[in-house]
């Protein structure tokens, strides 16, 4: 597909916080970060478009995979 792969650091998902539809403790005690999902989304959205960024689709979740997605305004 030759789509960009990146990478983010708990401090970089930080930034995200206030814009995050759910907060997980334990994503918290295993990553650093409260939401990796839209946290991430949202990280990429910005590194690609840049800000201001929104959540197009809240996180999702099933036993196998967690996805967000997320656009510029």
């Amino acid at each position: 597909l030759q789509l960009p792969l990146g990478f983010f650091s708990a401090e970089e998902l930080a930034v995200f916080e206030p814009h995050l539809s759910h907060r997980s403790q334990i994503a918290f005690d295993h990553t650093g970060c409260y939401g990796v999902a839209e946290s991430a989304a949202l990280a990429m959205a910005s590194r690609l478009s840049g800000p201001p960024v929104k959540l197009v689709i809240e996180r999702r979740n099933s036993s196998q995979a967690t996805f967000a997605l997320a656009s510029t305004l």
